[in-house]
């Protein structure tokens, strides 16, 4: 995975990213806002050995997006969410996590 961080844009896909390990929380509000340009993006998390794990839905189907949208989480083992894109062009995606106390 390539390292990510939150608030900064993400502009290239095919790949997936992983973001800072968040401390001081163990659930919070996972937003994706900016311009997706067709873009799919998959969020998740990292496994801790950079592996790449989707969030799935109560029928075990992976969540995706192609628009801005906020999930809350309860954060991994881990501590890292990531997200994986496909397709789109011209995208500026930013993620951002606000911990819940």
């Amino acid at each position: 995975m390539t390292a990510a961080t939150f608030g900064t844009a993400i502009t290239a896909t095919a790949t997936a990213y992983s973001f800072p390990q968040a401390y001081g929380s163990y659930r919070g509000v996972f937003e994706l806002d900016g311009i997706f340009g067709g873009c799919t993006v998959t969020p998740g998390y990292d496994d801790g050995s950079g592996n790449f794990v989707a969030f799935r839905d109560a029928t075990g189907t992976a969540i995706t997006c192609t628009s801005s949208i906020a999930w809350e989480v309860v954060l991994p083992t881990s501590g890292k969410l990531a997200v994986s894109l496909s397709g789109g062009t011209s995208i500026s995606i930013v993620a951002m996590f606000k911990g819940l106390h």
